[in-house]
């Protein structure tokens, strides 16, 4: 099974932009990974993002990020 490795934040923010965080999960299907520099950038990135996205260390993050849930 592959993993998917998010150098940065910018595909979480094109798809949270839309409000279509779920078909960025549902396509990653738990693979996706990111770096404590990428969590740091998303953190800084959510206050451009719509309201409901605004939660850096909620649950849709720590999910893209591989965490803990």
């Amino acid at each position: 099974m592959n993993t998917f490795l998010f150098s940065d934040n910018t595909v979480l923010c094109n798809f949270a932009a839309v409000d279509r965080l779920d078909l960025l999960e549902s396509a990653l299907n738990q693979r996706g990974r990111w770096t404590e520099a990428v969590a740091y950038e998303a953190s800084r990135s959510a206050s451009s993002l719509p309201a409901r996205h605004n939660d850096p260390g909620g649950d849709q993050h720590r999910r893209h990020r591989g965490g803990p849930r």
